[in-house]
């Protein structure tokens, strides 16, 4: 006999959080549920720029993903082979799309040389599929005049920046989502060569 039903991701987790489902604990899920609720403890964040723009001043278009060409962007961290790698995720509001660059730190300096090989690969097209980059405050993104101006066209914008409220991730929702799909991918492949080696 077959039953047609469906559970909701709330019930699954509970249900591994219960132990009802064998060889599977909250390690093995996309999002680590914890047993107890912690405190969160805010970490320090750089301000961002005085020359930025804030979220609220970002057109109602690109709020409600109306048009393509708007983007979120963030630093991502995950273990490789035993080492820290770091990308930049950068995903597109409308479609959500990403797109990851492997930078060589967590530095603005890192940043902007990922932006600028990005332009420089797409040439003129580049304002036109990056109208707008949402980011968060952290220290790397604190250059918003080198994130702006372009690199092939001197004295012009190549794109324009908003900031998010502090401690907002959900501000950058499809970003966050993208960057922990990440990391679990990388988890899982990490898992399988260690797997294989024993065997």
């Amino acid at each position: 006999m077959e039953f047609d039903t469906k559970i909701s991701p709330r019930t699954l987790y509970r249900y591994v959080d219960m132990g009802l489902i064998p060889h599977v604990s909250n390690m093995d899920l996309p999002h680590k549920r914890n047993k107890k609720d912690k405190k969160k403890t805010e970490k320090p964040r750089a301000a961002r720029s005085a020359k930025g723009k804030s979220i609220e001043e970002r057109p109602k278009a690109v709020n409600s993903r109306e048009e393509d060409g708007h983007w979120e962007m963030d630093t991502v961290l995950s273990a490789k082979d035993g080492s820290l790698e770091r990308d930049l995720g950068i995903t597109e509001r409308a479609t959500r799309n990403p797109i990851n660059i492997k930078i060589k730190n967590g530095e603005t300096a890192s940043v902007i040389a990922a932006l600028d090989a990005l332009e420089r690969k797409l040439g003129a097209l580049f304002p036109v599929v990056f109208r707008s980059i949402t980011v968060d405050n952290g220290s790397e993104f604190a250059d918003v005049e080198g994130m702006e101006r372009s690199c092939l066209r001197p004295g012009e914008k190549r794109t324009t920046v908003y900031y998010c409220h502090p401690y907002s991730s959900s501000e950058r929702g499809s970003n966050e989502k993208q960057n922990g799909m990440l990391r679990q991918h990388t988890k899982i492949c990490q898992m399988s060569r260690l797997s294989y080696k024993k065997s």
